[in-house]
């Protein structure tokens, strides 16, 4: 498995096999990388600190994996009202033999 923890902001809470990630907007709008090819993978991401305090509220996240970039993966996350809000989320790969 490898993955990456992102804050709102899109700074780096933590990673396994992550090299960074790209958050230019001011919506939840984020382009997760790894340090593999991941075509032959399947990823899955939830919203959530990275701590063990507080709360990031309701929220929800989409995935799908870049098709220029084959390290990629695009996310969005949203508020429980539906609209894109900058929220803390994890990001896992989990990957075949």
């Amino acid at each position: 498995m490898i993955f990456e923890q992102l804050n709102a902001d899109g700074t780096l809470a933590r990673s396994l096999h992550g090299t960074g990630v790209i958050h230019t907007s001011a919506t939840g709008v984020y382009v997760v990388s790894f340090d593999r090819d991941i075509t032959g993978c399947y990823w899955l991401g939830n919203v959530g600190l990275p701590g063990t305090s507080s709360s990031s509220g309701a929220g929800y996240i989409t995935t799908v994996r870049s098709v220029s970039d084959s390290t990629g993966v695009f996310v969005d996350t949203f508020n429980g009202s539906g609209a894109l809000a900058k929220l803390p989320f994890v990001l896992h790969v989990i990957c075949g033999p």
